[in-house]
């Protein structure tokens, strides 16, 4: 898996025309790490991925092979979601689970 997600970060970047060095530039992540990212050596966590797939104009979910999300709405909330701490998330699921007993 981690082979898999340094050959999809490799092949968006080589897409989008970049070096690691720009990626790196780009994300706020250091180019050795992409590197061993790319390589398989390294699996990264879910704050670089964000921080690659936000330089990269893609979602998380492509960069680590789910379906890509289409629609805006969804992709936002996977967004906030991917972004917030884990006390955010506990807070965003009472939030939805709430929303949702009410239907």
């Amino acid at each position: 898996m981690t082979r898999t997600i340094g050959d999809r970060v490799r092949s968006r970047r080589a897409a989008v025309g970049w070096t690691q060095e720009q990626l790196a530039e780009a994300s706020g992540v250091r180019p050795a790490t992409i590197s061993r990212i790319e390589r398989g050596h390294l699996a990264p966590s879910l704050a670089v991925l964000y921080e690659l797939a936000q330089a990269l104009g893609t979602a998380v979910g492509d960069l680590v092979g789910g379906a890509p999300v289409e629609d805006p709405d969804q992709r936002k909330l996977l967004d906030v979601w991917l972004s917030v701490d884990p006390a955010g998330r506990r807070a965003l699921l009472e939030l939805l689970e709430a929303l949702d007993r009410r239907r």
